[in-house]
């Protein structure tokens, strides 16, 4: 991800909705707790190695999602799940 001054708005419409993705630096941050870090495949690979570098976590585990509108499902919510509850 390349660093930039100022915030950058980038607007999503879609058929029944629309909204807004507002990119903006990101400053470390360090986790006394365990987090997870939910991601797609294309998101992991263009912006995954640039999160890694400003978090800091007691433990930190990574599930990476396929990619589109079609796996925004129950299912999808499960995996995620289950990975939190195998990670805990």
């Amino acid at each position: 991800m390349e660093e930039f001054l100022g915030k950058m708005t980038i607007n999503i419409s879609l058929l029944h909705k629309s909204y807004n993705i507002i990119i903006d630096k990101l400053t470390n941050y360090n986790f006394e707790t365990k987090v997870v870090i939910v991601t797609n495949q294309i998101v992991s690979k263009l912006h995954l190695n640039y999160l890694l570098n400003k978090i800091s976590a007691k433990n930190l585990s990574i599930i990476t999602i396929a990619t589109g509108e079609q796996y925004k499902t129950l299912d999808t919510i499960q995996l995620i799940l289950e990975h939190c509850f195998k990670h805990k």
